[in-house]
Formats: structure tokens, C-alpha cells, sequence
């Protein structure tokens, strides 16, 4: 978590103005502490047990952003009735970035309204040539954007996910809980700016038990379970890839339980299926694992990049440089 940076720790509220990303690791700490919020505070102190691995884990503030996919399409509900949790980081040169711009506060975005947003871009070496001199590599603005499910004990001891322990605030009530949960990633997009593909390069990939192709539903081909798939149910099922039903928002005494029944699980199918060169691709770097290594039980889906390379970006405000936005 050194390498990258919450979304929520740089846009912070005005009481908590500026964010401050240091390089060595006490002021790391120090940051994390300052940061910490105060339900989460109150857990650690009936929690000493939970201290010792502080460092080491993520810290989720339950906002819209965090359970409700892009485009406000609604939240995305695991098998065990709990709602899939997003996050966005970013590496440092973003920050430096936004923070050179003023771009962390409202007051800040609004001062700037006319800026071309153009996040700085990544490239490799450069030797001198026709007179010009030689430019060092630069690694440039790099994004992840993170989906996470909650485990339970039994996925937990499977060790088929990428797991990262973690406090979760839950939205503001009467009573607003933070809750210590493992959490299991379920996919994730890495997202690139360079010099030739200023318009950003998107790469996507997730757990192989996410969900089945439409072909394998529709041909009853399917694994023994997946994440966001009942293959269990046979009659009265929720909508394929159907929006869930209102309230969306999380209720804090549920505990990221979607309802109190668990009445309502996603049932998710892929449409569109991974191209004989992804699934190639998948099965070479799988053969270079460890068969016991938990990055098997991933797979790339695409990337995407811009086919117009020329183009000369001027930021997000250009139309002909608009990123291209996949979701899971």
C-alpha cells in the first residue's frame, strides 16, 4: 500500500486538509493514525488484538463510490449476500499531481475550472537523437481500481483469494460501526498514461469464479460455484445481470449484509467472452506459477488502448482524448 493511495485519503474533508503522502515509513504511520477514523479508533481500543497488524491494513470508508458500480448502476451482491466493496488508488505521481493543481478540495477544483486536467505520462528511455537530448524513463500516472468481496471463514481458509484484513467504516447513523472483515479481491482494472497512449491504457482482470460465460449458462456447462452465480437456483431466480432491487444503501446495523434475509444475491452472467488470444495468454503466465499460487485463480479479460496514437492529448476536457471506461 506504500506504492499507491487511497482516493478517500486525498480528497479528505476540510478538517483534515492537506494530504500528506511521506516517504518514510514512521511518517507513513503517522499519516494512517492521523487519518484514522474515530469508530475505527474505538474499535482498535476494545480490539487490542487488532493493533499488531495495523500497518498492513486497508481502511474502507463505505461511500456511494464504494458499493455502487459506475454509473450509479447499483450495488453488486456476492452469494452470501454481501455487497462487493470499490476502491480507487492511486501511485505517487498522481497525487504530486493533484496536489501541484489544488485538484484535493472543492474550493481548489473550483479555482481551477478551466484547466485541462492532463496527468503526467509515463515513458521509456529516450537516447539523444537529431539533436535532442536523452530523456530518462519515467513510470507516469498509474491508477488501480479495486472490487473486494467479503470473506467468510471458509474462504478465508481456502486461500484461493488475494486477501488484504481490513476496517470498514459503514455509513453515517445513529450508530455508525467499523468492522474488522477480510476481504477478498475479486478484480481489478490498472490503468496506465504513457507518452504514445496519452488517452490511457486500460488492462482488466479478475477471479476465475466471478461468473460463467452466457454460452456455459445457457449450456449448463458450469463450475461447481461462483462468486456472483447461483448455480443452484432453478426456479424464481433474480434477473441475469439485472439492476438489484431499492434501497441500495448500505443499513450500518446490517453489517454490509445487502438484507436481513439475505433474500437478494446477484446472478451475473459474462456476455461478451475472453478472446482466444486472452485465454492464451492466461495459460502461459498460469504455467509460469506455482500450481499453489493464489494469482492462478486470476485471469487477464482485455485491454483496451487508443487506436488513435498520434493524437496529442490536452487533458480530459479534450473530446478526442476521452479514457475508455470497461467494467467488470
Amino acid at each position: 500500500m506504500n506504492n499507491f493511495k487511497q482516493l478517500l485519503d486525498v480528497m479528505l474533508p476540510a478538517d483534515q486538509q492537506p494530504p500528506r503522502w511521506p516517504t518514510d515509513e514512521k511518517g507513513m504511520n503517522d499519516e494512517r493514525e492521523r487519518l484514522m477514523p474515530q469508530a475505527c479508533r474505538d474499535l482498535l481500543n476494545t480490539r487490542p488484538d487488532l493493533v499488531k497488524d495495523l500497518s498492513n491494513r486497508i481502511i474502507v470508508k463505505m461511500i456511494e463510490e464504494s458499493f455502487n458500480e459506475p454509473f450509479k448502476t447499483g450495488p453488486l451482491i456476492d452469494q452470501n449476500g454481501r455487497y462487493a466493496i470499490f476502491d480507487i488508488l492511486m501511485n505517487r505521481q498522481m497525487f504530486e499531481y493533484i496536489m501541484l493543481n489544488h485538484l484535493n478540495t472543492k474550493a481548489g477544483q473550483a479555482a481551477n475550472a478551466d484547466l485541462a486536467v492532463d496527468f503526467p505520462a509515463g515513458q521509456n528511455d529516450r537516447p539523444a537523437q537529431a539533436g535532442k537530448p536523452a530523456q530518462a524513463a519515467a513510470f507516469g500516472s498509474f491508477m488501480l481500481k479495486v472490487s473486494w468481496k467479503i470473506l467468510t471463514p471458509e474462504e478465508i481458509a481456502a486461500k484461493t483469494f488475494h486477501m488484504r484484513r481490513a476496517l470498514v467504516l459503514m455509513p453515517p447513523a445513529e450508530k455508525r460501526p467499523c468492522l474488522d472483515r477480510t476481504l477478498g479481491l475479486i478484480g481489478f482494472h490498472a490503468v496506465h498514461k504513457t507518452v504514445a497512449r496519452p488517452q490511457w491504457i486500460w488492462t482488466s482482470f479478475e477471479h476465475v469464479k466471478n461468473v460463467p460465460d452466457r454460452t456455459e449458462a445457457a449450456a449448463n456447462k458450469l463450475g461447481a460455484s461462483y462468486n456472483f452465480f447461483s448455480v443452484k437456483c432453478k426456479a424464481d431466480c433474480p434477473i441475469e445481470n439485472a439492476t438489484p432491487p431499492y434501497p441500495w444503501d448500505p443499513d450500518p446495523a446490517l453489517e454490509l449484509r445487502f438484507r436481513k434475509d439475505d433474500s437478494y444475491k446477484s446472478q451475473i452472467v459474462r456476455e461478451t467472452p475472453l478472446t482466444d488470444a486472452a485465454k492464451n495468454m492466461n495459460a502461459v503466465f498460469h504455467s509460469m506459477l506455482p500450481a499453489n499460487n493464489v494469482w492462478q485463480n486470476y485471469m487477464l479479460l482485455s485491454t483496451q488502448w487508443p487506436s488513435a496514437f498520434a493524437i496529442h492529448c490536452t487533458g480530459l476536457q479534450s473530446q478526442t482524448c476521452r479514457i475508455p471506461k470497461p467494467i467488470f
